[in-house]
């Protein structure tokens, strides 16, 4: 449906290099990466705001690199909103509606289907200024899906709201891209990608570095970056050993300690890391009787609460976080310097190559 070939774009210090991403009609697409990475200005260049120095986009086999941005059917809502503070929750809404040639009941009724799906209907006589976060961020997304584009275009979209708010319209873009409609959706959240995206693209300062299925890119990341950005928190500089000589089962041996971690891969034996999430990490106050093979002894060094979880980090010979919910660190008593046993299976850890 969307296709961008090698689009590239300098600025005295940034550049975007050959991006090459394509989507298909009715996906959810997350574009995830740290701030400065390039995402809003791919964002830009897709809605036609900014231009590319190299490369094409082509939308349904169409090339739109030089088509103007009101002969596109996209719409880009951005971070901050920009709702008219002038103008009430209906005229906003309708406000996109202006250049398309439509009769005033067709708007109406546009107005009227969108509000009704988003649940605004009580907001259409507000002014902006009396509306909480929640509902500026459905007046906004009505706006945009009034004019049913092609292509929804959201930057940073939750970024500014709090848990609870981040999951209920998490619930409600997730609605809207099941009623077909298509969203590319940049964002530097993590767990916000997972709960969204169908195919993902991780982009670092202005390159892709690893793109495809969601599920494929968040358990197999292909360097350190995409791993400690997609949750592999725990990461180490490690060496790959075959002790059967081709078997998948393996073990890595961290830098500086002799400690022995268990790894199913078929990577070559060499240099490289070891990663493994916080949330696969099993802690007990006696040693684990499971299947997990990577069983180990420490020594707690940290304590970490969260909204919804401790991160524990053990002292094993490397330091370990582990997550767990607040009752296990209560009935547990876990304070510093007590020791504790960790365990997590092979299959949780990942072995990468490369930097």
């Amino acid at each position: 449906m969307l296709q961008l070939d090698h689009i590239g774009k300098k600025f005295k210090t940034f550049s975007l290099e050959k991006i090459n991403l394509s989507i298909k009609e009715g996906t959810y697409f997350v574009l995830l990466g740290k701030s400065g990475a390039g995402k809003s200005l791919i964002l830009e260049i897709i809605a036609g705001l900014k231009k590319p120095d190299t490369g094409h986009i082509y939308f349904k086999g169409e090339n739109i690199t030089e088509k103007p941005t009101q002969d596109r059917n996209f719409v880009l809502v951005y971070q901050d909103l920009a709702l008219f503070p002038h103008l009430s929750v209906y005229q906003n809404i309708s406000f996109s509606l202006k250049c398309h040639k439509i009769s005033k009941s067709e708007h109406r009724k546009r107005v009227q289907e969108v509000s009704r799906f988003l649940h605004i209907e009580h907001l259409l006589s507000r002014s902006p200024r009396r509306l909480s976060g929640g509902e500026a961020q459905r007046v906004a997304l009505a706006r945009a899906l009034v004019v049913k584009p092609d292509i929804l275009l959201l930057d940073e979209p939750l970024s500014s709201l709090d848990i609870e708010l981040k999951t209920e319209l998490q619930k409600l873009l997730k609605s809207i891209n099941l009623k077909g409609q298509t969203i590319w959706h940049v964002t530097h959240d993590f767990e916000e990608a997972v709960a969204l995206s169908d195919n993902v693209a991780v982009i670092q300062q202005g390159r892709i570095v690893q793109s495809g299925l969601s599920e494929n890119v968040f358990q197999n990341p292909e360097s350190r970056f995409t791993a400690m950005l997609t949750g592999f928190n725990n990461f180490f500089k490690a060496t790959l050993y075959d002790p059967l000589n081709g078997s998948a089962s393996r073990y890595a041996v961290p830098h500086h300690t002799e400690l022995k971690i268990q790894i199913i891969t078929d990577e070559p034996p060499g240099e490289g890391f070891v990663a493994f999430r916080s949330s696969d990490v099993l802690l007990s106050l006696q040693k684990i009787n499971s299947t997990a093979a990577n069983n180990f002894s420490g020594t707690v060094k940290h304590i970490q609460k969260k909204y919804n979880n401790v991160e524990v980090t053990i002292d094993i010979g490397i330091p370990v976080m582990a997550k767990i919910s607040p009752k296990s660190f209560n009935d547990m008593k876990i304070k510093n310097n007590c020791t504790v046993w960790l365990s997590f299976k092979a299959s949780a850890v990942r072995y990468i190559s490369k930097n």
